[in-house]
């Protein structure tokens, strides 16, 4: 009586065991799982040897190091759960220095009121208003406030009236910096910039609010 053939098993990746280090393959993490049920030290010797150089042909970008090598046989030490036993030509760090998380960053929590002139140029303004030759500090807030006006045009693509900058220099330092009435900015485009068609403003508003619907 002729039997019904069994069906196909297949092998897929989600059935097998996760990749310590995917850059490197699937083959060369099967080698160092092999590895790991040789009994004989001096055959673990030889196939770590083997798998080393695999290893460098896999990623060749690590040559550019000067210990290459050495990153090599840290990665093999990885991905053997930390528990292949051979001659390693280098110091191996622990499981905790190489899985400890970097200490958290305190970002800034300053809440900016015009945050599309960002925070550095009102810096600017603090450490130039207390300046006391009144033409050096007249030139000073001069150049940083053509700064803001140039940034914000080569940043937003529109135009932005000197009054209204004014306006935004004066609320953010708590009326401690103002320009006499009639001071004229002077824009000088930025070199990568200096040949782009000019800014129509009400034409820049529309495709604004067109993006924003």
């Amino acid at each position: 009586m002729q039997t019904d053939p069994q069906p196909e098993t297949y092998n897929y990746n989600t059935s097998r065991s996760k990749m310590v280090i995917p850059e490197y393959g699937r083959n060369i993490q099967s080698m160092v799982e092999h590895v790991l049920t040789l009994k004989d030290r001096t055959e673990r010797n030889i196939a770590a040897q083997s798998i080393i150089k695999t290893m460098a042909h896999v990623q060749p970008g690590l040559k550019h190091h000067t210990d290459f090598q050495n990153i090599l046989w840290v990665h093999l030490h990885i991905m053997s759960g930390y528990a292949l036993d051979v001659d390693y030509p280098c110091e191996l760090p622990s499981k905790q220095e190489i899985e400890q998380k970097p200490e958290k960053l305190n970002y800034p929590q300053t809440r900016l009121r015009y945050k599309t002139h960002g925070k550095l140029f009102f810096e600017f303004f603090n450490t130039v208003k207390d300046t006391k030759d009144p033409e050096e500090k007249k030139q000073a807030l001069m150049y940083i406030a053509n700064a803001m006006k140039r940034t914000y045009i080569e940043r937003n693509r529109e135009y932005l009236d000197d009054s209204k900058l004014f306006e935004h220099i004066a609320e953010v330092s708590k009326g401690e910096i103002s320009f006499a009435p009639g001071t004229k900015l002077v824009y000088v485009a930025a070199p990568h910039v200096a040949n782009r068609p000019a800014i129509n403003s009400k034409n820049a508003k529309k495709k604004k609010m067109r993006r924003n619907l």
